[in-house]
């Protein structure tokens, strides 16, 4: 993945129109294009540097596809490693964009249709 598109959606996350609470965990999954250090730079340069977690996957197990086990780490890091108290999680990838008020409209709909998943 190029740099650029994870900078992108690093700074489109964590610039999201939000009143909660937000954090943005980054799972490089032994990227070689520097997506780990590209995403702290562009959380550094919107001024979210507290914002984001940035970690390595670690090595894929028998039975495993690349992006499930990415999700995995990250779920397992937000829970256990961080203990973020996070009452939503928001699975997505570097190349999808996000409107301005995803978080808040998904939450939204979470919260008023009473759903565990939207």
């Amino acid at each position: 993945m190029k740099p650029d598109v994870i900078g992108r959606a690093v700074t489109l996350l964590l610039a999201q129109d939000y009143a909660g609470s937000f954090h943005l965990i980054v799972v490089d999954d032994h990227s070689t294009d520097g997506t780990a250090d590209a995403a702290q730079a562009a959380a550094r340069d919107g001024g979210f540097k507290d914002g984001l977690t940035a970690l390595t996957a670690a090595p894929l197990p028998p039975g495993w596809f690349g992006k499930a086990w990415a999700q995995s780490q990250g779920i397992a890091a937000a829970i256990d490693e961080l203990g973020f108290p996070a009452n939503y999680l928001l699975l997505t990838d570097a190349d999808i964009r996000h409107p301005d008020d995803a978080a808040l409209q998904l939450v939204a709909r979470a919260t008023l249709e009473d759903r565990d998943l939207v």
